[in-house]
């Protein structure tokens, strides 16, 4: 289920957990990344889905992220091949299953 909740994220480094409810994340920060933690939502309802897209401030295809991790919440797990790095343009997006509190990558 796509969550109507719109977050920005523009920090350079550490880690940054994404709001519950939230549907849309820009990755924008105003200088490159060096090392990027995004972490899943604590809360997710059953099929959310989380999509992330990078850049906008930096443009062309520049990296926005030389270091990133995609990291499930406390008591969830995280399935498939996540961005280890990510440029402008770049997005990936993750759904939510319930049952066994995994969140699947879609692409």
């Amino acid at each position: 289920m796509q969550r109507d909740g719109v977050q920005e994220i523009t920090a350079t480094s550490g880690t940054q957990t994404v709001n519950d409810a939230t549907g849309i994340v820009y990755v924008n920060p105003a200088t490159l990344a060096a090392t990027l933690t995004l972490k899943m939502p604590p809360n997710p309802q059953d099929q959310d889905i989380v999509n992330f897209q990078f850049g906008g401030t930096i443009t062309g295809v520049a990296a926005v992220v030389s270091v990133l991790t995609m990291a499930a919440n406390t008591g969830q797990s995280l399935v498939g091949a996540a961005l280890t790095a990510a440029n402008s343009g770049n997005s990936t997006s993750y759904q939510y299953r319930k049952s066994n509190t995994t969140w699947y990558k879609l692409f």
